[in-house]
């Protein structure tokens, strides 16, 4: 699986620019420090909850308002209920997950479609 991870990530750093990766590490840090902004406007209740949610949604719009070399779209998850942003540039789509520390991604049906386009990097058996 490491080889497959740095086989992906060395292809992708090789056909994107570093513009776009700078201004999704600017976008997202601004994404992150927005959410904690309205959730400590919250004086009676835990923002924690708040925080964790507005980051997603906030992280999402900053990567669907990226227009360097890529294209963002939007889309519903099906069934509906949720969105994720997708960028694409020639043969490379990305998307994003955010974890905690140690934990793995549940599954769901748009991360499956996505990572079938990975299938080419992996090698088969006869």
């Amino acid at each position: 699986m490491a080889l497959l991870k740095d086989r992906l990530v060395s292809f992708i750093t090789e056909n994107l620019k570093k513009e776009l990766w700078d201004s999704l590490d600017e976008n997202i840090r601004e994404a992150y420090k927005s959410s904690h902004i309205d959730a400590s406007k919250l004086v009676n209740i835990d923002p924690t909850r708040m925080r964790a949610q507005n980051r997603r949604y906030y992280t999402d719009n900053a990567i669907a308002g990226i227009y360097a070399s890529v294209e963002s779209k939007v889309h519903s998850t099906k069934p509906k209920g949720e969105l994720y942003v997708v960028l694409q540039s020639g043969n490379i789509t990305l998307s994003h997950i955010e974890l905690h520390k140690n934990s793995l991604a549940r599954k769901a049906k748009h991360r499956e479609l996505l990572t079938k386009k990975n299938a080419i990097f992996e090698s088969t058996s006869i």
